[in-house]
């Protein structure tokens, strides 16, 4: 996707240099700037994220769509409403009870959508699906791999795809690199906290060409 809104390519030039100066000192801190950005960047994408989904479902096809942030989830839900999808939502708070409905109520067909968080990353057979789509990315690729995994459990009959949505031009290109790589098994398996403290090496390390 291009990126209209220039305060997101690379934050902000004020908000770049702050965390350049917080990460040049040592100050972890900056690793929630960027996860404001990283935030900031997802809710960017939702209507894209909307608008795909409703081509699909006229398809026929039904659809697991993942995120990270609740902003980002909560936005989903909304825009969901006001389309008139069909929907059930799996995150952290979601009860083990409202869990299993969720997940019946997809695979029976009474609803086309399941929108999950990192806690719909196991434990859960969607073969009704053959398309996963992450609004968000997540920053540890295995993580991501067991979310796809969803839809290619034993049983499922049809080719399966997994949808990335990009934000050109922003911190997405970092993401995006970063995960590929440990996806690749270029570097040794890292953690979240692990990832995100090189995220934040590498756009101290490649802050001049994103400040130009």
């Amino acid at each position: 996707l291009p990126c209209t809104d220039r305060t997101l390519v690379h934050g902000s030039r004020s908000l770049s240099d702050r965390i350049r100066a917080m990460g040049e000192t040592g100050d972890m801190s900056a690793l929630g700037e960027i996860s404001k950005i990283r935030q900031a960047i997802g809710l960017a994408k939702v209507p894209a994220a909307l608008d795909w989904l409703e081509g699909m479902l006229a398809e026929g096809e039904p659809v697991v769509m993942f995120l990270y942030f609740k902003s980002v989830h909560e936005a989903l839900v909304q825009g969901a409403k006001a389309r008139g999808i069909k929907f059930g939502s799996i995150v952290g708070k979601t009860t083990q009870k409202e869990r299993d409905r969720v997940i019946q109520a997809f695979e029976n067909g009474e609803i086309d959508v399941i929108f999950g968080s990192t806690a719909l990353r196991e434990n859960a057979t969607l073969i009704r699906a053959r398309y996963t789509a992450h609004v968000d990315r997540w920053l540890v690729s295995t993580d991501e791999d067991q979310a796809d995994a969803r839809v290619d459990r034993i049983g499922q009959k049809r080719p399966t795809f997994h949808i990335y949505f990009h934000l050109d031009d922003t911190w997405d290109d970092e993401i995006h690199a970063l995960v590929e790589e440990k996806r690749a098994g270029i570097e040794v398996v890292m953690d979240r906290t692990s990832v995100e403290k090189l995220l934040l090496h590498r756009i101290l390390t490649n802050s001049r060409t994103h400040l130009r």
